[in-house]
């Protein structure tokens, strides 16, 4: 349907990070443009596996000034 699964977005801000970086590069490849504001929220996370995983989804989606 070109929406992403309630449970993946709620995946976004899980307590684990592996769960939080698959998420991000689950949806950066598939519905990137429904959930922009979700995954820059992640270039910030405390986790350097969740940056790295929504830096790939990002460079992905041809995002990569967001990258910065």
């Amino acid at each position: 349907e070109g929406k992403a699964d309630t449970l993946l977005l709620s995946a976004l801000s899980d307590r684990s990070p592996a769960r939080r970086a698959l998420a991000a590069e689950v949806l950066g490849r598939t519905v990137y443009a429904d959930n922009k504001a979700g995954l820059r929220k992640l270039l910030k996370d405390s986790d350097p596996l969740v940056r790295f995983r929504v830096a790939q989804a990002l460079a992905y989606a041809k995002e990569r000034d967001e990258i910065g």
